[in-house]
């Protein structure tokens, strides 16, 4: 049975209810239209968003500008650096995933009673290696930054720029039509000596 929240939508909510069912009650139908759903809608709809992501990133992007995620994602970045072509799929999915099944497995391999880090050489050496290489990634990838001329005068040229972004005032963006239509209501006397008092009334308040 669908979720009460949808039968609850008003004006449409039943006709979505029998939509999803495919009747008036739960059969055969619903499974096939959840079926439909999840193999077929859903991941279509997934590739257009994804489709129309980077169309526009394509069309709106600056060719100069050099991608470069937060600090706590470098390590990831740096690597993904590491594999090239048919390769990729063993640095970004294989290793990945035996690395999680072995924490995941971790529980049930290790069932001694001890649990002092320092009597449990094994595993806590496991999980250093892990954040060493980890911390190592980041700051290779922050070294490489550093030492490449070209890209650490665009990094730095787009940090400024941020941050001068980042310190100006707020200036909603008005659209031709509205700002034809502010430039007409100015360009009457009276409109532009109401502006002008009110924009002198702070002065007249504090003097």
């Amino acid at each position: 049975m669908p979720p009460p929240a949808v039968s609850e939508v008003p004006w449409i909510g039943e006709s979505i209810t029998r939509l999803m069912r495919g009747g008036t009650e739960m059969g055969t139908l619903t499974i096939s239209r959840f079926f439909v759903a999840h193999v077929f809608l859903i991941p279509a709809f997934i590739f257009a968003l994804v489709a129309s992501h980077i169309f526009l990133f394509r069309k709106a992007a600056d060719a100069q500008y050099v991608p470069r995620p937060e600090w706590y994602y470098l390590p990831i970045f740096q690597w993904l650096k590491y594999w090239h072509g048919s390769a990729a799929i063993v640095g970004v999915l294989v290793i990945p995933t035996l690395l999680v099944l072995a924490i995941l497995a971790l529980p049930f391999l290790d069932k001694s009673v001890e649990r002092r880090p320092w009597k449990r050489p094994a595993a806590m050496g496991a999980y250093a290696f892990v954040v060493l290489s980890l911390v190592g990634l980041g700051l290779r990838s922050q070294y490489l930054h550093r030492h490449d001329s070209g890209v650490a005068q665009q990094l730095a040229k787009q940090r400024t720029e941020e941050h001068e972004y980042a310190r100006k005032p707020f200036e909603p963006e008005l659209s031709s039509a509205s700002l034809a239509a502010a430039n007409v209501t100015l360009a009457d006397p009276l409109a532009a000596k109401g502006k002008t008092i009110f924009e002198g009334r702070p002065q007249l308040l504090w003097a």
